[in-house]
């Protein structure tokens, strides 16, 4: 298990930006967190492994990402304007192939179960371990790797 730590996070983000990620064609990641540190810990870690991935803030915008038809959805629920999971049921009410994986600190179990029936793929708690997020990734086929 990986466990990153506030400097490893700025090393990996530093080292992401200074090399060339491929080019990612079959789609791309969504993240939708408003916490900034975590939402670019998470897009640090998709990049590293050959993962294009989007950063977005707000159900707002979430909502609005979602047209570009993303591969995969990375999802927080406590966002600043509203609740995460209107993104999810927008995603499933277009009928959307995404999956979403639901990443949030809720411990509620009736919440998350009815996430998960409103068509959740996984729910990953808070912290992430990024080589589990990287192995349901890889093998739900979210994205590509490179080559």
């Amino acid at each position: 298990m990986m466990i990153l730590t506030l400097p490893d996070v700025i090393l990996l983000s530093f080292k992401v930006r200074r090399c060339e990620v491929a080019d990612v064609t079959s789609g791309h990641a969504l993240i939708v967190e408003d916490d900034r540190l975590s939402g670019q810990t998470l897009v640090a870690i998709l990049r590293h492994h050959g993962y294009r991935a989007e950063l977005v803030t707000t159900v707002q915008d979430g909502l609005s990402a979602i047209n570009s038809r993303p591969r995969c959805v990375l999802l927080d629920l406590m966002l600043p304007d509203g609740d995460g999971a209107l993104v999810l049921a927008s995603i499933r009410s277009k009928r959307l192939a995404s999956k979403v994986a639901i990443v949030t600190s809720v411990a509620d179990g009736e919440r998350l179960a009815s996430l998960q029936g409103m068509g959740a793929d996984r729910v990953f708690k808070k912290p992430v371990n990024p080589d589990d997020l990287i192995e349901w990734m890889t093998t739900h086929g979210c994205v590509a790797h490179r080559a």
